[in-house]
């Protein structure tokens, strides 16, 4: 099962920021935590708390150190970026596995998307249809000059917002008690407002009635 791999992974990654007497535990985010993942996903894991900046690379290194004990290899510590991370492979599953010790954007956007999934299970189900197309097609990847996975599901979500009537409402339009973020990933301090409505199943089911086969149609 691939979620239970999932689960001994992450317990995995806690159990060495443990020993490296890091506050906190492994979080999952990104497709692991949307529902959106693809048998071929990375699973993307952050440090839970907080790190002072220069305390951020060491403890990544430390982490990379240990994982071979733990039955992951193929280890590329990646330092020179935004976020800096450590990438590797779990032996038993074959699962690619990517960590980063701050990413508050990214599990802010994870948790939207989670909330948009929720709401309709159509968002998983065209996104997921989407994406394998786009995979099939060659179609994914900024290196190459195309979409990235991500922009994929926003542009099923954006669509699923404009059809009439709309699949899913705008999250973030409806709420209104701002949730900032501040984030360095472009080399300067952004501010974030990351607000969206959380508590999806207080809202009313959506009223478009149309199947998932209509809905591809109409997509494209």
């Amino acid at each position: 099962d691939r979620m239970a791999e999932v689960t001994r992974i992450q317990a995995s990654a806690s159990e060495i920021l443990r020993r490296l007497g890091a506050d906190g535990c492994a979080q999952i985010f990104g497709s692991f935590k949307t529902g959106l993942a693809s048998s071929t996903s990375d699973l993307n894991l952050v440090l839970s708390s907080k790190v002072e900046p220069g305390k951020a690379v060491p403890l990544l290194s430390g982490y990379a150190e240990l994982l071979p004990k733990f039955g992951f290899q193929g280890v590329a510590r990646i330092f020179h970026v935004g976020v800096p991370r450590v990438k590797c492979t779990d032996v038993g599953s074959g699962i690619e596995v990517d960590f980063c010790i701050q990413d508050e954007l990214g599990l802010r956007s994870s948790s939207m998307f989670a909330a948009y999934c929720r709401y309709d299970v159509r968002v998983i189900q065209l996104c997921k249809i989407v994406k394998e197309w786009a995979r099939r097609h060659k179609l994914v990847g900024t290196v190459d000059g195309c979409l990235s996975s991500y922009a994929y599901t926003l542009l099923v979500i954006h669509f699923l917002q404009s059809t009439q009537p709309p699949v899913v409402p705008n999250l973030q339009v409806l709420a209104t008690e701002p949730v900032l973020v501040w984030d360095n990933k472009w080399g300067t301090i952004d501010r974030w407002d990351t607000k969206f409505v959380e508590d999806v199943e207080s809202l009313p089911p959506s009223r478009n009635r149309e199947d998932i086969g209509q809905l591809l149609i109409n997509f494209f």
